[in-house]
């Protein structure tokens, strides 16, 4: 299984709106089950673990299996989710 944690800064329109596209991306285009985490870093900022070193929102980070990957910006583009998934 494919974990992946989404750090995101409000959850507001344009943040539900990456969740969408994200989630369809992972289903429809990642091979396996995958479990994601959407961490609010303004409402759970003792979540932000220092392996991850966010230093930006929205991130998306793919933390099993290793190596661990992330991006930052813009992430509901599909080439983006498959490299990253890799």
């Amino acid at each position: 299984m494919k974990c992946y944690k989404l750090y995101i800064s409000w959850l507001d329109e344009k943040a539900i709106k990456i969740i969408g596209d994200l989630r369809e991306i992972l289903n429809n285009e990642v091979e396996g089950d995958f479990h994601l985490e959407i961490i609010d870093i303004l409402k759970s900022p003792d979540q932000i673990a220092d392996e991850d070193e966010i230093m930006a929102t929205p991130t998306l980070v793919k933390s099993f299996p290793l190596p661990r990957r992330k991006t930052l910006g813009y992430i509901a583009n599909k080439n983006t989710i498959l490299k990253l998934s890799a």
